[in-house]
Formats: structure tokens, sequence, C-alpha cells
């Protein structure tokens, strides 16, 4: 998590130093990029979020995004979004008749504290008024097939 602070320290400083014309011409092909990634996102890639204590995974592919933890081992379903891109962090929220739920995943390594395993992707959820911060992945093609 410090090394992603790090990294994003950085690339605020590199993007200052920019001048004015080139900050827009980045900031129009970054949003282009990002909005062409979060069309196609839901369509061909199925991510996973997931944390520890407590215990909690949701699973975001085209049939919408499902919340599952301990006490909820049925978990909450909420109906299929498109993410919203915003510079490196694609977003979800989404409503159903159980609350509402918000996630957001980026680029940067992160351990889950259990296994030796280091996941390219942070994720932080918000399910309700619960905020859970953990590690995220990604797997192309078929919806629930996870890499890893």
């Amino acid at each position: 998590m410090r090394r992603s602070c790090v990294l994003l320290v950085a690339l605020l400083a590199v993007a200052a130093a920019c001048s004015k014309g080139d900050k827009a011409k980045q900031t129009d092909a970054s949003s282009s990029a990002a909005r062409d990634t979060a069309r196609t996102t839901t369509a061909s890639v199925t991510y996973r979020a997931f944390g520890n204590e407590p215990f909690w995974a949701v699973t975001i592919d085209p049939q919408g995004l499902h919340f599952v933890s301990p006490d909820d081992t049925a978990g909450t379903h909420f109906p299929g979004t498109e993410p919203v891109a915003s510079g490196d962090t694609l977003h979800w929220a989404a409503k159903s008749d159980r609350g509402s739920i918000d996630v957001r995943i980026w680029p940067g390594q992160c351990s889950d504290g259990m296994s030796d395993k280091v996941w390219s992707l942070v994720s932080a959820v918000r399910l309700n008024e619960v905020l859970f911060a953990g590690c995220a992945d990604q797997s192309l093609g078929q919806p629930g097939v996870m890499s890893h």
C-alpha cells in the first residue's frame, strides 16, 4: 500500500511538471483510454475483490456484483453496472433492495496477509455503511473463473 502512495505522489509530481498544453493532451488520452477500458471491462473481464479480518469477497461480472462473507454465505447480489474509469481506478456503484455497494479497484501491489501471494490490484469496497479494504484479481473470458 505504501508503494502505491509513493507511486501516486511521483505521478502527481510528473504531471505538475508538464505544461498546460501537454497536460490537456495527456488527460484527453488517459480519459479516452480509461473510457475504452471501462466500456469493454464488464463484457470481457471478471473482477474479484477480497480481504480478510473479516473475510469478504465481491465478484463483478456481466451478471452483476455479488458480495459474500462468512456471515452471509448466500451473499448479496447487485445489478450489473458499467464501471466508471477515473485515472487508473475503476469504480462500480449499484443498489438493490438490500442496500448499496461501491467498489473501487486500481493497480498496486497488495498482500492479502494470509498467503505469500502479492496481488497486482488493490480494492476498496463500501457495503451500505461498512468499509472493506483488500486486494483484487481479474480474469479474461468466462465470468466467475479467476486467475491466480
